[in-house]
């Protein structure tokens, strides 16, 4: 049996409350009370926008009920959606871009190199802002995030003692990595607060002018890094279908001492510079779980 579907509503069995497949009418005798069309019903209300409708053949009675709407079209393989509070949103590799303001000191010692004997010690400072790129991997248990890090930042920054004249005693330095281990707390969902500790490597340039020959040799010398951070994941950028932060990070380094003995511009002296220093790291990391 075909009925007649309305173009506002489809037809139900009223007695069992099922719906009744229809295919277009070809045309409707009002007088006879018959519905032309393959298989079509008689019906006894030939309004087209009755909402009943009885098929004498069968007993049967028909409502006419609003068409369910069409269902969302099914994604074999919906591509996943990050949030900061997403398990496993700290896990794998990761790999950002950082900003870096630097704090440094500089202590020159001047040394006779027959005997030692301290001779002339200027301290100086400066407050390079460099830039670099940091990444790693991170392990989750719990709510402890640990993991290797390792990060790369150029601070091109010269640092000299100038005793006029165009004389002058100090460094010139170029890059700091930086290799360790990041240990933190997700405290609460997109929340990671954390602590660094590693080894670092400063390259630099050792440069005396004393009015003659001047001195100017690159050497790179090691140090030890300790520091807390943050790192949040703003829900505003989980976008792209990765885990995506923002992170804040201070971290301070002892360097050893850069040593230059007897060089060409003064003859007879040996200078050890000694740094120190303090960074405020800023930066995004993207995750790749």
């Amino acid at each position: 049996q075909n009925f007649a579907r309305q173009p506002d509503g489809c037809w139900i069995d009223v007695k069992t409350g099922k719906s009744v497949p229809t295919v277009p009418l070809s045309g409707v005798n009002l007088g006879g009370a018959t519905i032309e069309g393959a298989g079509a019903a008689h019906m006894d209300m030939f309004d087209p926008k009755a909402d009943h409708a009885f098929n004498p053949k069968t007993g049967q009675n028909f409502v006419r009920v609003p068409c369910p709407p069409p269902a969302p079209p099914v994604t074999a393989n919906p591509p996943p959606v990050h949030s900061g509070a997403a398990t496993g949103a700290w896990t794998g590799y990761y790999l950002g871009g950082e900003l870096a303001k630097n704090s440094w000191r500089n202590r020159s010692t001047e040394t006779l190199a027959a005997t030692g004997t301290i001779t002339n010690q200027f301290t100086d400072s400066g407050d390079p802002l460099g830039g670099g790129i940091t990444g790693g991997f991170n392990f989750k248990n719990g709510n402890l995030v640990f993991g290797p890090f390792a990060s790369i930042d150029l601070l091109h920054q010269t640092m000299n003692h100038n005793f006029g004249g165009g004389n002058f005693l100090g460094t010139t330095t170029h890059r700091i990595v930086t290799a360790g281990a990041k240990l933190g707390i997700e405290t609460m969902p997109g929340l990671l607060v954390y602590g660094i500790g590693g080894v670092s490597w400063l390259n630099e340039d050792m440069n005396i002018n004393f009015g003659g020959p001047v001195t100017s040799q690159n050497t790179t010398v090691r140090g030890f890094t300790l520091g807390p951070g943050i790192e949040f994941q703003p829900a505003a950028l989980q976008k792209a279908g990765m885990p995506v932060s923002v992170f804040a990070q201070y971290q301070h380094t002892w360097w050893q001492d850069a040593n230059l003995n007897n060089p060409v511009a003064s003859p007879g002296f040996n200078y050890a510079f000694h740094h120190t220093d303090d960074t405020i790291r800023f930066g995004v990391n993207i995750y790749f779980p």
